[in-house]
């Protein structure tokens, strides 16, 4: 994709993780209620990726603005993601919200990539 950097996989993975962790989170709850294993020895084999969303999750304001920039100069000034990425930074907090807002940028900057082309 031509005016893209390559942050822009870092904003694809977030709302690939909010989907995992959802459904971690789910595939938990459904062990607990069915074996009795305690939640905190679940916890620490999902720590991996955990710890793995975290570092997504906190990466994703720097990687839009990053991105953003690219698309910037690939579209003449016509895309501003800016302000996508300083969405993103209370969005960390809401794990929904932040794959929400990165969902959007990816639209939008492809719109005006497209647009660009033509």
């Amino acid at each position: 994709m031509s005016g893209a950097s390559k942050w822009r996989y870092a904003v694809y993975a977030m709302p690939a993780v909010t989907a995992i962790e959802a459904t971690l989170g789910l595939f938990l709850v459904a062990v607990v209620a069915r074996t009795g294993v305690s939640l905190t020895a679940l916890a620490v084999l999902a720590a991996p990726f955990l710890l793995a969303a975290l570092v997504v999750r906190l990466l994703l304001p720097i990687a839009i603005r990053a991105d953003a920039r690219a698309v910037y100069e690939a579209t003449g000034g016509a895309f501003d993601g800016e302000v996508y990425a300083m969405a993103a930074v209370p969005g960390i907090f809401v794990p929904v919200v932040d794959s929400l807002i990165a969902l959007r940028y990816l639209g939008r900057s492809r719109t005006a990539l497209d647009n660009h082309e033509e």
